[in-house]
């Protein structure tokens, strides 16, 4: 399975996230699903938090050309690094 990964804070996610998200599913060949992984940390003077970003990529999903999955993550860019390290059957990019 080719599995693309993407993570970040995403607060809030927006056109850049949303064009980086559909330019993956675009050019990696094979892609069969992306992973989305949007991190908890709250930043100061921003009030959007990760269940909204979680919402927002969920709705971003509906429009992008291919599978995409959200996930919720303490670490997003560990999660990334987990992504990889825990299916090694999989090609991870």
């Amino acid at each position: 399975m080719r599995i693309g990964v993407i993570g970040g804070g995403f607060k809030p996610p927006h056109k850049g996230h949303y064009n980086l998200a559909k330019k993956a599913l675009q050019e990696i060949e094979g892609l069969d699903q992306l992973n989305i992984y949007v991190g908890g940390k709250e930043r100061e003077g921003i009030s959007i938090t990760q269940k909204q970003s979680i919402r927002i990529w969920k709705e971003y999903a509906k429009t992008l050309p291919g599978k995409v999955e959200v996930f919720p993550a303490e670490s997003p860019i560990g999660a990334v690094y987990s992504a990889a390290s825990k299916n090694p059957m999989n090609e991870v990019y």
